[in-house]
């Protein structure tokens, strides 16, 4: 992402997140199944999630906590 926080809506920090979301949305959904790739998710994990085959690979980092 090009920035850690975007506080105007007009922000080209902000385009870039939707448009790195979208392509990742895109590479996901032929990936989509029902139930989870792992076993044992505790139902409050598994409520509200979208489960994807494990065929991809990414690397994430946190940096920090941002306000509401």
């Amino acid at each position: 992402m090009c920035c850690t926080a975007a506080t105007s809506r007009r922000s080209p920090c902000r385009y870039r997140l939707h448009r790195d979301l979208d392509d990742l949305a895109e590479r996901l959904t032929p990936l989509r199944q029902d139930d989870p790739p792992v076993p044992d998710v505790p139902p409050q994990h598994a409520r509200d999630a979208r489960w994807v085959r494990p065929e991809r690979v990414g690397e994430v980092a946190f940096t920090e906590w941002t306000r509401r």
